[in-house]
């Protein structure tokens, strides 16, 4: 199938590359073989493995998004875009973007930021009145789910009352669903 794609890549062959198109082709020839590629690339001495990882992943990081984060504010911004997902930020971006991001968002940040969301979270739990409609009953859910995101990334405080006060609330309020019950085991193994 990628060899597939690479020969009709090769039908567009731009100008500027045209005094190229017979060693792509032959490239292209060599990746279409299964049994040829993997000889060629266990053929490598350890400095061209070493070279040819370093050129991929340069060519990786080129195709990844680049934002630019010149600042707190900027760091911030797009931390809440990826919620407050470090992990997706650091494998999604180019490497630029993630050193700019580190300067300015270090761990401690990012667990205060996650703290905040996670108390605004249940505290919005607070408004709801038993008995439940069934659209408060799905956001009460998906709230608990989120928090659970939260905590699984890191929180600065895991707010022992505030969050016995949120399960108990749902509990009154007759929540039993699948994130209520799995953000009470994710609590109770947290404390």
């Amino acid at each position: 199938m990628t060899a597939d794609r690479y020969r009709r890549i090769l039908s567009e062959i731009p100008e500027v590359l045209t005094q190229y198109s017979e060693r792509i082709q032959e490239i292209v020839q060599l990746y279409g073989n299964e049994r040829r590629r993997k000889v060629f690339e266990e053929s490598f001495s350890v400095e061209e493995q070493k070279r040819f990882d370093e050129i991929t992943e340069h060519m990786r990081d080129r195709s990844r998004p680049d934002v630019a984060i010149n600042s707190y504010e900027d760091a911030e911004r797009l931390f809440y875009q990826k919620n407050f997902n470090y992990y997706y930020i650091s494998h999604l971006y180019n490497q630029k973007t993630v050193s700019n991001f580190n300067r300015y968002m270090t761990d401690q940040k990012m667990r205060a930021i996650r703290g905040e969301s996670y108390r605004a979270i249940l505290s919005s739990m607070f408004v709801y009145q038993n008995p439940l409609s069934e659209e408060e009953y799905k956001q009460i859910s998906k709230d608990f789910q989120k928090a659970i995101g939260l905590m699984n990334h890191g929180i600065d405080d895991t707010c022992t009352e505030l969050t016995l006060e949120a399960i108990r609330r749902a509990y009154l309020c007759g929540v039993n669903s699948v994130g209520y019950v799995n953000f009470i085991e994710k609590h109770i193994k947290s404390t």
